[in-house]
């Protein structure tokens, strides 16, 4: 890959946006929202969110490999605080 940034830049973008576009047409229907389809808006438009740290991984895994791509997320998911403040978290980002 000559220019990975160029590249992360590009998939993030296009995944982002497609996954907010597909969530505001779900959203925009014009029958009335049934509670099973705005759970399916919100969770596409979550999904859209986290589409650039899902297209980051996914590049590093293609250019540098398995074992750095492990690396990365064993430092992503290395805990160094205690579960109440993930909790507090969590808590704090509910609707």
């Amino acid at each position: 890959m000559t220019h990975p940034l160029l590249a992360f830049l590009l998939l993030a973008y296009a995944a982002t946006w497609t996954c907010w576009t597909v969530a505001s047409a779900i959203a925009r229907r014009s029958e009335p929202a049934t509670p099973a389809l705005a759970a399916l808006a919100g969770a596409v438009f979550l999904l859209g969110t986290f589409a650039p740290a899902l297209v980051a991984v996914a590049l590093t895994e293609r250019t540098e490999g398995r074992a750095v791509t492990r690396a990365l997320l064993r430092r992503v998911f290395a805990f160094r605080v205690r579960a109440r403040w993930y909790v507090f978290a969590l808590g704090y980002m509910r609707p």
